[in-house]
């Protein structure tokens, strides 16, 4: 805990924004779970719990929790990884994978807490639908530089009761948290909070509590 008050701390001296704090400790959890992590092709559940304290106007704040859970798996053997007709697999994607060819794909993409792509509403049907108990499938593009450059990609398909995602880590430049996560949940959320404008939260949770934050975004 010391530490997560510490780094933020350094970046509010450092005049980073409340957005970029925000995306800071998205990678910062990534990169403490696969500190952790012995071998990523060997089946291991971890879950950490982060507090962040946000200072807003100097006196006023924003506390919430960030809890996520990751599964590291050999995909060799696992057989309900994410897939639709409408998308390449997440393997077969370039290196060079864009955002500008994310939104050609038609993902849902999200540049620095903005969504950039023309089908937002897609993220609240996509909910809507699975709420439903509607099968559905999602791609959600996350990139990030105002920090340290991130793309995160995200398969998220509801079938036979429960979310089952498929996440892209390897085109970040933080070699600590490259890589293919997977793991199932049961229940996605949209929660907002009031910080200079709407930002909304897409997170998921299993039912075992354990938390997946998607990503943040503004909404204008």
């Amino acid at each position: 805990m010391k530490e997560i008050e510490e780094s933020l701390r350094d970046l509010s001296q450092k005049n980073v924004t409340i957005p970029q704090q925000i995306e800071h400790r998205i990678n910062y959890t990534l990169k403490t779970k696969q500190k952790n992590t012995y071998n990523y092709k060997i089946k291991k559940l971890l879950t950490t719990t982060i507090s962040i304290v946000l200072v807003l106007l100097g006196t006023s704040g924003l506390v919430y929790g960030l809890t996520t859970a990751y599964e590291y798996i050999n995909l060799n053997k696992e057989k309900n990884i994410p897939k639709s007709d409408d998308y390449v697999l997440l393997e077969e994607l370039p290196r060079d994978y864009s955002k500008e060819q994310a939104i050609l794909d038609n993902c849902v993409v999200i540049y620095n807490l903005e969504v950039i792509s023309n089908n937002k509403l897609r993220i609240e049907e996509f909910v809507e639908n699975t709420n439903n108990n509607k099968e559905d499938f999602i791609r959600i593009v996350r990139v990030q530089d105002k920090i340290d450059y991130s793309m995160s990609i995200f398969d998220i398909q509801y079938i036979d009761n429960e979310y089952r995602v498929y996440l892209d880590q390897t085109r970040c430049n933080d070699k600590e948290i490259q890589g293919y996560i997977y793991n199932t949940y049961s229940k996605i959320e949209l929660s907002s909070y009031n910080m200079n404008g709407k930002l909304t939260k897409i997170e998921l949770t299993n039912d075992f509590k354990e938390k997946l934050c998607v990503g943040f975004y503004f909404d204008k």
